[in-house]
């Protein structure tokens, strides 16, 4: 079964190019040349045509390639005839490709497809003008300009040097200016100076195109090129509308004679013919003589637009004879009203709706425009569908001014970004001329294939990196959102990446990530989680601070209640993690307890509250370690000048950091920083005095602030005093006497400080020996600030409406010494 070709390079060329093309078969074998001897010709028959069956020849309208040579089964390379010139005016022509697997027999057609066409060009884009005229050579090998910078010899030698020079004896030679490689087979220079005309008479000269300016360099297209140097002509007014009722102003320069006698005048879209031909409706109508330099014409017929500026070459001649040669060239052009397209580049599966806008009403009295859309250079001059790829009458015209456009598939070449003209039309008859058109780009859709990290906090700002294909490179061409909100500060890296961060969003998992670009949009599902986080303003304090106020900033505080009840949302200070889950066997005590907790919350916003923390008063320390304690007696070693203590038959205990210590050779106001194991203690001073063999003891946490206090319990957590022994201020201290077992915590205390509840039962008696004993504050460190949903120890985390912050730089505390 015939199919399209796979690949087709180049796509245009001189005659003698050397093409490549490679097969690929609908029914998947890529084995169409894989015996015989392949064959390939070339036609300007419609494309839409099918190619033929082949028995040693198609048709007389078929031209046979040259030096057809299989490389592999599914490649092939040959060379364009070289009789197949470009048309009238150095024109383009098109030419579609019948590739056919043998020579003999009845062989099987490779491809049939009305895409695979090549382009003949000229070698010399015109055939004339003045000095500082641009041209355009194409070289039919592939890499006629691939090394240095190209260079031509513009002379009125008949034949070309070997080599580049600009000294030929004899014969004037100048190197052209303006030397520019446009690809490896394509370069462009100017006409130099230094010619002059006699009283404005036309002079052949040549052009030798070189690969190079080096005098080693070899000529890259055989042979000199025809150039007719004229003079440069004048055109008044240079542009204008199509119509044939225009009249133009043409003056040749002072001092020549080019229009001694009316001259014949044509327009021509491509170069100008070296002879006036056969113009048909280009040729400029009531030409008039005024001066012995200027003559005036009407706007031929033909010079009809194919795009929205149309440039034309006028040419003059020395009669209106088929046969009169070139005397003097201009430039006119043909403008009709642009349009502005809402997206210039689309997936290649179109689909796609678009519009074309203009400040001009260019759809006055159309009824339905009609679009096509060609890979041709120029849209063609009438509506036609001939050589075009796709054509859509899904238009719709939605004012005078503004056309709705539904893009078709639009094939890519080579697998690359392909540009296609947009044609609008007014009318679908060959007499329907164009009324505008714009570039529209075909392109390979993107795809998406993960984001990184697939996760981050509500709180948004995190960079991530999203990898794909086919992405868009240009800055501002990629838009995106993530989970329904935009990302910021899109950059695009390559065609396989892109950065940018995250929005602020509500705790979810696997949001789904949808990417825009000119060239189609694109959906990743699952492709990223928000964890809850928070972070607090101020983030670091001193332990001695009672009433820390911080700025909390989240996602979703509104819904959280913080009403008092330990299974309610809370906001605490914990080492690291927070986990509610590894308690100590049944007993339901935390391992990693909060060690504080900002209290007092004031919601604000859904992203802001505010908190009070408490650094003087530590959370969840064992009552019987909140006394002070001493060591056994020689128990404690100390070495002058460390801070490190070891106990090594008391030990030290969890509870012990940031209490004072005090003792022989420890200085006055010494606090436990931290423990290693439970034999060893880093103090915040260093020791004064080594105890040797005689170890010392050490009293470990604050004496009483007072002591021998009178209180009536009954053995409930209530307690009275006869006088004014408390106050609002005892608040997170705590009590011990006889009777109390372990210390209670005092949680609150009336105004007149009679009475006062504890953490636990009192003794059912009037103890007389009762002490006030001081907070343990938090121990200097670096700490997590944790949102939990429920403060419970044990809490079911797998619970789905349990939310917990998780730990981030901004979650960050640092608690320090006073």
């Amino acid at each position: 079964m015939a199919a399209a070709l796979a690949t087709i390079t180049p796509t245009s060329g001189p005659a003698t190019t050397t093409v490549t093309i490679t097969s690929s078969s609908t029914t998947g074998t890529t084995t169409s040349w894989a015996t015989g001897t392949a064959a390939v010709f070339l036609t300007t028959t419609n494309p839409s045509t099918a190619c033929p069956t082949y028995s040693g020849n198609p048709g007389a309208t078929y031209t046979a390639a040259t030096n057809v040579t299989k490389s592999a089964a599914d490649t092939v390379s040959f060379t364009v005839p070289a009789g197949l010139n470009p048309g009238a005016g150095n024109a383009p022509v098109t030419y579609k490709i019948c590739a056919y697997s043998d020579v003999a027999g009845t062989p099987a057609k490779v491809n049939d497809d009305p895409a695979n066409l090549f382009t003949v060009l000229p070698s010399l884009s015109t055939s004339g003008g003045p000095t500082g005229t641009t041209v355009t050579v194409k070289a039919p090998a592939a890499d006629a300009f691939s090394t240095g910078t190209p260079a031509a010899i513009y002379t009125n030698a008949t034949t070309c040097p070997v080599n580049y020079t600009t000294t030929i004896t004899d014969k004037v030679a100048y190197a052209a200016t303006g030397a520019t490689k446009v690809d490896n087979t394509t370069a462009t220079f100017n006409i130099p100076s230094g010619v002059t005309l006699t009283s404005g008479t036309p002079q052949a000269m040549n052009l030798c195109v070189y690969k190079n300016n080096t005098g080693s360099s070899g000529a890259a297209v055989a042979g000199p090129l025809a150039f007719t140097q004229t003079p440069g002509v004048t055109s008044n007014p240079t542009s204008g509308a199509p119509g044939a009722a225009n009249t133009i102003t043409f003056t040749a320069p002072s001092g020549t004679t080019s229009f001694a006698t009316a001259p014949g005048i044509r327009f021509s879209a491509t170069g100008c013919p070296a002879t006036y031909g056969t113009p048909g409706t280009l040729a400029v109508t009531n030409v008039t003589k005024t001066g012995t330099t200027t003559v005036t014409g009407v706007l031929p017929a033909g010079a009809n637009p194919t795009n929205v500026a149309t440039p034309y070459n006028v040419c003059f001649y020395a009669g209106s004879s088929s046969g009169d040669t070139l005397i003097g060239t201009s430039l006119y052009t043909i403008n009709i009203p642009s349009v502005q397209l809402s997206s210039t580049v689309g997936t290649a599966a179109g689909g796609n709706g678009i519009t074309a806008t203009s400040t001009a009403a260019y759809l006055s009295g159309v009824t339905t425009p009609y679009v096509v859309f060609t890979k041709e250079e120029r849209c063609p001059i009438f509506y036609s569908t001939t050589g075009t790829v796709a054509t859509t009458v899904a238009s719709r015209k939605l004012s005078n001014n503004r056309a709705a456009i539904t893009v078709p598939a639009l094939p890519l070449t080579n697998a690359a970004a392909t540009d296609y003209q947009a044609c609008i039309y007014g009318g679908t008859s060959g007499t329907s001329t164009l009324l505008s058109a714009a570039t529209y780009t075909s392109a390979t859709a993107p795809t998406l294939s993960a984001v990184t990290p697939a996760a981050g906090t509500v709180l948004g700002g995190t960079e991530i990196t999203v990898s794909g294909n086919y992405l868009t490179t240009a800055p501002g061409s990629i838009t995106a959102t993530l989970g329904g909100l935009p990302l910021t500060d899109i950059t695009p890296i390559n065609a396989t990446s892109f950065t940018a961060r995250t929005p602020m969003h509500a705790k979810e998992s696997n949001v789904i990530l949808t990417v825009n670009t000119p060239n189609g949009s694109v959906s990743l599902p699952a492709a990223y989680s928000f964890v809850p986080a928070i972070e607090a303003t101020p983030n670091t304090a001193p332990n001695t601070a009672v009433a820390v106020n911080l700025a909390i900033r989240g996602v979703g505080l509104a819904s959280a209640n913080f009403t008092p009840g330990v299974a309610n949302s809370h906001i605490y200070l914990a080492r690291g993690e927070y986990d509610p889950t590894e308690v100590v066997g049944s007993s339901g005590t935390m391992v990693n307890p909060a060690i504080a907790e900002c209290g007092d919350v004031l919601v604000i916003s859904d992203n802001e509250a505010a908190c009070v923390l408490n650094l003087a008063q530590r959370l969840n320390i064992p009552a019987a370690n909140v006394a002070s304690r001493q060591t056994a007696a020689t128990d404690v070693d100390t070495v002058t000048g460390s801070k490190v203590i070891t106990s090594a038959v008391t030990g030290f205990l969890p509870s012990d950091i940031g209490k004072p210590i005090t003792g022989t050779g420890i200085p006055a106001g010494t606090i436990v920083r931290d423990i290693v194991g439970t034999t060893q203690a880093i103090l915040s001073k260093a020791a004064t005095a080594t105890s040797g063999s005689s170890d010392i003891q050490a009293t470990i946490g604050s004496a009483a602030l007072r002591s021998s206090l009178t209180m009536t319990g009954t053995g409930t957590p209530s307690i009275t005093f006869s006088g004014t022994d408390l106050t609002v201020a005892d608040v997170g201290r705590w009590l011990t006497g006889t009777g109390f077992g372990a210390p209670r915590q005092i949680l609150s205390v009336d105004p007149a400080g009679h009475t006062a509840a504890l953490s636990g039962n009192a003794p059912n008696a009037s103890p007389t020996d009762v002490s006030v004993l001081a907070n343990v504050p938090v121990p200097a460190g670096a700490y997590t600030l944790t949102f939990v949903s429920n403060g419970s120890p044990a809490a079911n985390t797998g619970d789905v409406n349990y939310s917990q912050s998780v730990v981030t730089p901004g979650s960050t505390f640092t608690v320090t010494n006073s």
